[in-house]
């Protein structure tokens, strides 16, 4: 008989065990505000968590309040917390991790066109650079044929000089030969008289 019974609770133990679930507590809280602070009487009003209360008066232990409706009476303190429960704030928190999420999205957004830009640039500059060193090399032939073409033309104006000065001998000196040609010629046609 014993055994049936053992078998029995383990059983049983077993079929709840396989049923057993988790519930949570919930965190509505109702209070009464009542007419006098001792707690006495019919509440005035039934308030919830996160209702704001408007203190009136402090005594030992409990509150007198006003509440939204404009109702006053008696609260114990203990039912109350300087700040906003947190199920009260969430909201409030959570819209604001929203806005500080869309903020980091438009921050790496801007980081990212910035990081773009920057590259653009270090793109044009390193452009600009190849140019700048295209046209300084230009630049160096442009100024290197000047150089040869400078140097030709006093040359040619030097070989200029040259045949200009030749030409120059080469005409007196045919001038004079021609004249002291002629005067000969003229001397021995009138019989060695001079000219």
């Amino acid at each position: 008989m014993r055994m049936r019974g053992i078998a029995g609770a383990v059983l049983l133990a077993a079929a709840s065990a396989a049923a057993a679930e988790t519930v949570y507590v919930v965190d509505i809280l109702r209070v009464g505000v009542r007419p006098d602070p001792a707690g006495r009487g019919q509440p005035v009003e039934i308030v919830s968590t996160g209702t704001p209360l408007e203190v009136l008066q402090r005594g030992r232990g409990v509150l007198r309040v006003r509440t939204p409706a404009g109702r006053e009476g008696w609260l114990a303190e203990v039912y109350t917390m300087p700040e906003p429960p947190a199920r009260e704030r969430l909201p409030a928190l959570e819209a604001r991790i929203a806005e500080l999420e869309a903020a980091l999205e438009q921050a790496r957004t801007e980081a990212g066109q910035e990081a773009a830009q920057r590259r653009a640039l270090a793109e044009r500059v390193r452009e600009t650079g190849e140019a700048l060193a295209r046209t300084e090399q230009a630049l160096a032939a442009a100024q290197a044929r000047a150089r040869r073409a400078e140097a030709w033309r006093e040359g040619l104006e030097r070989r200029l000089g040259a045949a200009a000065g030749g030409v120059a001998v080469l005409v007196v000196g045919s001038f004079l030969a021609g004249s002291a040609w002629y005067r000969r010629r003229a001397s021995r046609r009138l019989g060695g008289l001079r000219v």
